[in-house]
């Protein structure tokens, strides 16, 4: 559970800093993929049913390690332009990573007769997943509006006002529905540990 709630820190709370024009990812989600992964190894000797998504974990590893490589030689904007009208099947394979995760902890609770409060985490991913749809296409359609640097000066503050306000809602909104996972997983993993403490 330790790796899986840190393999979500990693890829839910991304830190970048800038170091000479070049954009430097901190916390990488491939990383995050990977200790995922592990976490869903360890947890399916006891949760079978995360067996399922170890392997997408995985995919989604590599894929991020492409794409965390790609935008370091400067050609991620071809790949932004790829993923602009549909939801990548990288987004739809992280969603069904975290619906196992829910759907296993509450297998857990309702065959060992525990209280994990996987229902919350479940809501949280329905949560998720809806957001999760409609978010990539509203970001790549705001992308494109971007441009205020070849409107008229006296205009630009008006365009940044119009459009720069549904972009942080955006933003906003989104923090929110990957915390609130992260929280839930988080409590989720406390009540589990506490468990596994008593069991021993």
């Amino acid at each position: 559970m330790t790796k899986i709630f840190a393999g979500l820190f990693f890829f839910i709370l991304s830190f970048s800093i800038n170091i000479g024009g070049l954009n430097i990812c901190l916390t990488p989600p491939f990383i995050g993929w990977i200790l995922i992964a592990s976490g869903l190894g360890d947890l399916a000797l006891s949760i079978p049913m995360m067996r399922h998504a170890v392997s997408a974990a995985r995919v989604l590893a590599v894929y991020d390690l492409f794409l965390f490589v790609i935008n370091s030689l400067w050609a991620g904007q071809f790949f932004s332009d790829v993923h602009a009208w549909f939801v990548t099947a990288g987004e739809v394979c992280g969603i069904y990573v975290f619906y196992v995760i829910a759907e296993g902890l509450t297998w857990y609770e309702q065959e060992r007769q525990v209280s994990l409060d996987a229902a919350a985490l479940r809501r949280w991913w329905k949560t998720l997943a809806v957001w999760n749809i409609p978010s990539a296409l509203f970001l790549s359609f705001a992308d494109r509006l971007w441009p205020a640097q070849q409107m008229p000066e006296e205009m630009q503050w008006i365009y940044l006002v119009i459009c720069m306000a549904p972009i942080l809602i955006y933003g906003l909104c989104t923090a929110i529905v990957y915390i609130g996972y992260l929280c839930a997983f988080s409590n989720t993993r406390r009540l589990y540990r506490t468990l596994d403490a008593a069991r021993q």
